[in-house]
């Protein structure tokens, strides 16, 4: 009988129950999972898997680092993703300039933001309204998923100016965004309602939340979605360049087609989602981590 793995875990609860991981078996997939928490001994697992963009920004960087010190010196210690490598997702800015050295395939683009300083003008950047303003950091405050809706100068100008926040142009798309996941070799895509103006006023929603009724978008018939979304091909391409790019393979990331020229636009790009949409998660994510382990 081969040994079975034990893996430490660093992940919030809920996205143990989201991604349905106490449903891994040793007996079934060969590695144990075991929660653990920043600072535990790590001497009796093979492996550890995290999400680290949350201690990253919470006051435990320091303790992330002796982590990454300690499985560069013990031999055969596996890290699944590589530490020093995921801070880029845990600042707008940051992961901006980093896609922008590494292009994506030539059919798409990412849509650039703008910090919000003194300096800021609509003009410097070709902007025009509608604009949404958004959080530099994109994780780990109470502002990282907050996003804002800006329709005329004198709303932009109840918002104070800040190196804080970015501003990005709204993209006139069809009311459908494109939801992508890869759980390394695995690629799943589905649409979802998108946000629609229907009114000039100034808006905030949070965008791990339902959109608000003002914004959202009607549900979209199943001819508009066959005509406008990308090819499985395209989003594999588009994940494995971001996935070349970061050495991450645990990512999600959302597309939009843009109306004017048809471009897909990358909107949103993040590690270790939770995988909606891909079957067998468990099982997955299990084989994932034996792959990288062996």
């Amino acid at each position: 009988m081969s040994k079975i793995l034990r893996i430490g875990v660093f992940i919030p609860q809920f996205k143990w129950e989201r991604m349905n991981l106490h449903s891994v078996n040793p007996k079934d997939h060969g590695i144990e999972l075991v929660s653990v928490e920043i600072g535990a001994d790590l001497s009796s697992f093979d492996a550890i898997i995290h999400k680290f963009t949350y201690q990253l920004v919470d006051g435990h960087a320091e303790d992330v680092y002796k982590i990454h010190e300690y499985a560069k010196n013990r031999k055969n210690f596996v890290v699944i993703e590589p530490i020093d490598h995921i801070g880029i997702f845990v600042d707008r800015m940051v992961l901006q300039n980093f896609i922008n050295m590494n292009p994506l395939p030539i059919f798409a683009e990412y849509v650039n933001g703008y910090l919000f300083d003194e300096n800021f003008t609509l003009e410097a950047h070709n902007l025009r309204y509608p604009l949404l303003i958004k959080s530099v950091a994109a994780c780990g405050t109470d502002a990282s998923h907050l996003i804002q809706v800006i329709q005329s100068e004198e709303q932009l100008n109840e918002v104070p100016r800040s190196t804080n926040f970015m501003v990005f142009p709204f993209v006139e798309h069809h009311g459908v965004v494109f939801k992508c996941y890869s759980l390394g070799e695995h690629t799943v895509m589905r649409s979802s309602k998108s946000l629609v103006l229907h009114q000039a006023e100034r808006v905030q929603f949070d965008s791990q939340k339902p959109l608000p009724e003002g914004i959202a978008g009607n549900e979209v018939g199943k001819d508009l979605v066959n005509s406008i979304e990308p090819s499985l091909e395209e989003i594999r391409q588009i994940s494995s360049s971001l996935r070349l790019a970061t050495s991450v393979n645990l990512i999600g990331f959302d597309i939009l087609r843009r109306e004017s020229d048809g471009k897909l636009c990358l909107i949103d790009f993040n590690y270790f989602p939770c995988f909606r949409g891909i079957d067998d998660i468990p099982g997955k994510l299990a084989g994932f981590i034996k792959s990288k382990i062996l």
